[in-house]
C-alpha cells in the first residue's frame, strides 16, 4: 500500500482522491500516467499488462501494443 500511495503522490494525484468512488469516465490519460510510475516502483508484467490497457482506453490502442 506505501508504495501505491508514493506512486500515486509522484504522478501529481492524492491517495485519498484516486481511491474515492468517481462520477464519469476514468480519467485514462492519469490512469496511465499511475501505472508508468508504478512499473518504476514496483515493476511487474501485471503493472505492464495494466498500464497497456489504460494506455489503450485513453484512445491510443497503437502505443498500448508497443507497451505489452
Amino acid at each position: 500500500m506505501k508504495k501505491i500511495r508514493e506512486a500515486c503522490r509522484s504522478g501529481g494525484v492524492p491517495f485519498e482522491e484516486w481511491v474515492k468512488g468517481r462520477e464519469g469516465p476514468a480519467p485514462w490519460e492519469r490512469v496511465a500516467a499511475l501505472y508508468r510510475v508504478l512499473a518504476h516502483v514496483s515493476p511487474s508484467p501485471v503493472v505492464e499488462l495494466n498500464r497497456a490497457v489504460a494506455v489503450a482506453m485513453a484512445g491510443d490502442p497503437a502505443r498500448a501494443a508497443a507497451c505489452a
